[in-house]
């Protein structure tokens, strides 16, 4: 009782430790930060863009969301980045205005390869929009599957958790400020998996949100790095695996404060019935496989 006693004191001290870091640095418009990603140092990344906003001589092509490559013919994002507005009565996008870019980091690029279009969009069935955010995810399908060349992420076991403090990365192709348009360049942030209960707690003292089970929150090392202008729907790889979808960010204020992702994890069983995508062996190799034992056994029968 004395041990749980101290450690609930010491997440209510850092309740208000962060509270006070944030209301210190909510009116200075902070540099979200974060270093220029690398080719194929994420793969799986994808812009999401509209074409009617393509501005070449912005150099934003665009951009108005992140979003993560399942399979190479499926990417998952918000809810939030397929509909057409912030209201609860927002109508899905228009699809043949967008376009997907992936397997870069330079949205300058020219390459046809490297862009798609979305032929389909399915919503969480159980999505609810601002201020909720409960389910906010989605699944784009793409005209036809990118080249082997593009490497999809690899989703976590259903269910699992990530113990705290645990070292992640977000990527895409958010704004640098608040002031400025979206980078053509892909950048990534080091973040790490910040308490649950902490996090349900300093988010619950505002009444605009409720920090769920299936949410997931993360807060960034250098505590000035923040998600921005383009950022929702960007992915938090952790270990190599997808499990987070970013959901409410901190507008391009680094404060310290935590932000929301979508826990892929509590996903995972409805990510692979939309995409059909296999947790094991996909149906073809599974029939080589059969094909194979049969051979097998039947030569040991003869023989």
């Amino acid at each position: 009782m004395l041990f749980y006693f101290i450690l609930t004191t010491m997440k209510i001290f850092c309740i208000f430790v962060l509270a006070l870091c944030g209301a210190a640095t909510a009116s200075v418009e902070r540099v979200t930060g974060g270093n220029i990603a690398q080719p194929n140092q994420f793969p799986s990344a994808v812009s999401i863009q509209h074409t009617m906003q393509a501005e070449p001589s912005r150099l934003i092509q665009g951009h108005v969301c992140g979003g993560t490559l399942v399979t190479r013919l499926y990417v998952l994002t918000t809810g939030t980045c397929i509909m057409q507005t912030q209201e609860p009565d927002s109508l899905p996008i228009i699809m043949n205005q967008y376009r997907v870019y992936a397997g870069g980091v330079n949205l300058q690029e020219h390459n046809v390869d490297r862009i798609r279009i979305p032929v389909n969009i399915t919503l969480h069935r159980d999505y609810i929009g601002p201020p909720a955010y409960v389910n906010n995810l989605a699944i784009i399908g793409l005209n036809a599957p990118f080249g082997n060349d593009i490497i999809p992420v690899v989703l976590p076991s259903a269910g699992s958790q990530l113990p705290t403090m645990t070292q992640c990365y977000a990527a895409g192709w958010g704004a640098d400020h608040i002031n400025f348009s979206e980078s053509s360049v892909q950048r990534y942030v080091s973040n790490y998996i910040y308490d649950q209960q902490v996090c349900t707690i300093r988010y619950n003292l505002n009444s605009w949100m409720n920090i769920l089970p299936s949410m997931l929150c993360a807060a960034s090392w250098d505590i000035v790095s923040a998600g921005c202008t383009g950022d929702i729907g960007n992915g938090l790889i952790c270990n190599g695996t997808l499990h987070g979808v970013l959901s409410v960010s901190n507008n391009c204020h680094g404060n310290g404060v935590p932000e929301v992702y979508v826990r892929v994890a509590d996903y995972v069983p409805w990510i692979r019935e939309v995409t059909g995508a296999s947790s094991t062996i996909q149906p073809g190799m599974a029939m080589l496989v059969l094909f194979a034992v049969i051979q097998f056994i039947t030569v040991k029968i003869i023989s």
